[in-house]
């Protein structure tokens, strides 16, 4: 691990390497010691599991279906029936599936 490699941490969150002091790592406001990351790499794709949500600079909501060769291919289709792939540079936000269950609400609960 590195300053300006991602990572992800076992509760889901990605973000960036600010700063790494000692088993410490920080990233934009919050802060891990390195046994609570899971994987880091310069590559934010590479972070991403199956059912991650991301979301494009249109605003397109995609679910992640599989990681292959530095391609997102989401559960979408186009207009000529071709799914959807996306790479790093198209992404402007993620939410883990992690991160997402924790945030739900559950109808009728």
């Amino acid at each position: 691990m590195k300053v300006g490699d991602y990572v992800r941490t076992k509760d889901g969150e990605i973000g960036e390497i600010r700063v790494i002091i000692e088993d410490k790592v920080f990233m934009n406001t919050n802060q891990y010691y390195s046994t609570n990351i899971i994987k880091s790499s310069p590559n934010i794709i590479d972070l991403l599991k199956k059912d991650d949500l991301v979301v494009n600079y249109n605003d397109d909501i995609y679910k992640v279906n599989k990681i292959y060769k530095g391609y997102v291919f989401t559960d979408k289709k186009n207009k000529y029936g071709q799914v959807i792939t996306l790479v790093d540079y198209q992404i402007k936000y993620i939410v883990t599936k992690e991160q997402f269950e924790s945030m739900e609400y559950k109808v009728g609960e």
